[in-house]
């Protein structure tokens, strides 16, 4: 379960200006951002659920994370998938709603099944299969066979459409790869030309359509019903076509270098777009500028802040109150409908830098909501503007004053 994998993780290099002994989930620190530098606190709440909509706070935190935090398996072959984000991309414009566990049968064990998750603006429905393959028709033509049972399924995005097409990369290589190879070996070890920029980790992908590709080919478990897998939308054909195959779903966190979050730094795969924006972008799920983002090398301005955003497409809200609740279903043995309440509390926080005091802004970054741990993570971010950078001496000896409020008194 990812809380305890968290917390016995080793602590990543921390920034400049700051020292910690062991893991802590809270943290000083100092960042630039458009309005200019800023100073503050993150802060890393762990709550236990009993499963019934009461919370108390854990006695052994998650602590805060430099990096992202990989799952130790991956059903697809693939690099596993991230199963957290890093904490300390501060300066978050919104708020990251994720939902990690597992998807239960209905009934204890069946073919299908659903998982649906509500609350606060957002609402999504996942068609969930047992595990499926290609088989042929009488007549010749491939068609998805039927799903296998299964009991419970890991909502996670190695089991979601993705993935790479090994035969089509051993037929006509990835010229960029050959020269990253050349460069820097850990260069050409990510995502290359015939993986898919939206879920490299995931299972289905295909460029090239030939048998022995087809007759071997995993299918995803999960799906939106809105935009389901079929044998017509299986091939790309060329792997500019990527952007027209349909979208991975999951609940979970997201690669820093996958689609649409790589795109707010201005990186964009080659895609045939045709005459309509891509889903994400006609679902909302993304910035209607996309895919005309310019690189900071090449606009000379900073990077987007949504590139901070590590939450599945679509599942990043502009503003979250500390206390709204979240309906889920499917993710639960007993097959019921279970509702998440956030714990109702907020960080006023001051800032003292010698002899002036600092009022900080508080920001609810992310809320990871684990189902199988029957864990709540909360982090926030508390920051003041200053007229100038502080020094690593500075920041180290900056006092923060925390207070937790209650959710009456939010603004």
């Amino acid at each position: 379960m990812i809380a305890s994998e968290l917390r016995d993780a080793p602590l990543p290099e921390l920034p400049p200006g700051y020292e910690l002994l062991e893991p802590a989930p809270e943290r000083k620190g100092q960042w630039s951002g458009p309005d200019g530098v800023r100073v503050g606190v993150l802060l890393k709440r762990t709550y236990e659920d009993d499963g019934r909509g009461g919370l108390t706070l854990a006695d052994a935190p998650v602590p805060l994370f430099d990096a992202p935090f990989p799952w130790s398996e991956s059903a697809s072959g693939e690099d596993p998938p991230p199963a957290s984000d890093e904490d300390t991309l501060a300066l978050r414009p919104g708020t990251d709603v994720v939902v990690q566990g597992s998807a239960y049968a209905p009934g204890g064990r069946a073919r299908e099944g659903w998982v649906r998750f509500e609350g606060a603006g957002l609402k999504r429905e996942i068609r969930v299969f047992g595990d499926r393959r290609l088989e042929r028709t009488p007549g010749g033509a491939w068609r998805i066979a039927e799903p296998a049972g299964f009991t419970s399924i890991p909502l996670r995005y190695d089991r979601a459409y993705g993935g790479h097409d090994a035969r089509a990369l051993a037929r006509h290589g990835d010229p960029q790869a050959e020269l990253m190879e050349l460069i820097d070996p850990e260069l050409a070890s990510g995502p290359g030309l015939y993986h898919y920029p939206r879920n490299p980790a995931g299972t289905g992908y295909v460029v090239d359509a030939d048998d022995e590709t087809l007759a071997e080919l995993r299918l995803p478990n999960f799906e939106f019903p809105f935009d389901p897998l079929t044998v017509e939308r299986l091939v790309a054909g060329r792997v500019e076509r990527w952007i027209r195959r349909p979208l991975p779903a999951a609940l979970d966190w997201v690669g820093s270098a996958w689609f649409p979050r790589v795109a707010y730094l201005g990186i964009r795969r080659p895609h045939d777009l045709g005459d309509a924006p891509p889903a994400e972008v006609l679902g909302r799920w993304a910035a209607p500028d996309l895919m005309q983002i310019e690189s900071p090398l090449k606009s000379g301005r900073p990077p987007r802040l949504e590139f901070h955003q590590g939450a599945s497409p679509g599942m990043t809200l502009a503003r979250l109150r500390p206390d709204a609740a979240f309906r889920i279903e499917g993710m639960s043995a007993d097959a019921g409908v279970h509702t998440v309440r956030l714990p109702g509390e907020w960080p006023e926080v001051e800032l003292r830098t010698g002899p002036e005091t600092l009022k900080a802004a508080p920001h609810l970054n992310s809320v990871c909501m684990d189902r199988e741990a029957g864990t709540l993570m909360l982090v926030w971010c508390a920051t003041a503007r200053v007229e100038r950078p502080l020094s690593p001496v500075e920041i180290a000896g900056m006092e923060t004053i925390v207070t937790w409020r209650s959710a009456d008194r939010w603004g």
